[in-house]
């Protein structure tokens, strides 16, 4: 079995948490769970809990990927989506740009805003409503953008100068 020494010796220096834990919840009972996850993607947490391993004996939880992690390791973030719907997006093509699409969507968080514009011959801004703003990307938010971008990207269109004008106006 494989053993990153930098992981195996940051789980080493992790375990003086374990004091600070117990110290934590001594001085406040109320802090029922305490965690601790690396830049590495190793986890603790408190009380301790044994994990389970799935059939391949393999305990597959990557701290990283979880919303509190990436809150915590990141700064909110403004994020104008881009989106070309000339005539040369037809298809697979189209398919791609809707998924990468969402799947820019799926890393915002509470804390980021964004819109999403699709161009060709003008602007079109894929939720009319946040015409020329950035919206909270709050679950609510990102799925109406998802909803009306199976719409938008099958109809419509816009320029990069007017692209450029709006960036400079936000």
């Amino acid at each position: 079995m494989f053993l990153d020494s930098a992981i195996v010796n940051d789980v080493y220096w992790s375990e003086a948490l374990n004091k600070v834990f117990v110290d934590n919840f001594e001085r406040d009972p109320s802090l029922i769970w305490q965690y601790f996850g690396s830049a590495k993607g190793f986890f603790r947490q408190y009380p301790g809990i044994k994990w389970k391993p799935d059939e391949h004996g393999v305990i597959a939880f990557d701290c990283r990927n979880r919303k509190w992690y990436i809150q915590a390791a990141t700064s909110p973030k403004d994020v104008v989506i881009l989106v070309d719907v000339s005539g040369s997006m037809k298809g697979l093509r189209l398919t791609i740009a809707r998924q990468t699409v969402s799947s820019i969507l799926d890393t915002l968080g509470d804390d980021d805003f964004f819109n999403i514009i699709a161009y060709n011959e003008e602007l079109h801004y894929v939720e009319p409503c946040l015409n020329g703003t950035l919206v909270q990307a709050d679950v609510t938010n990102k799925d109406v953008s998802i909803y009306s971008s199976l719409y938008i990207f099958c109809t419509v269109i816009v320029t990069l100068k007017s692209f450029i004008d709006f960036l400079i106006q936000i």
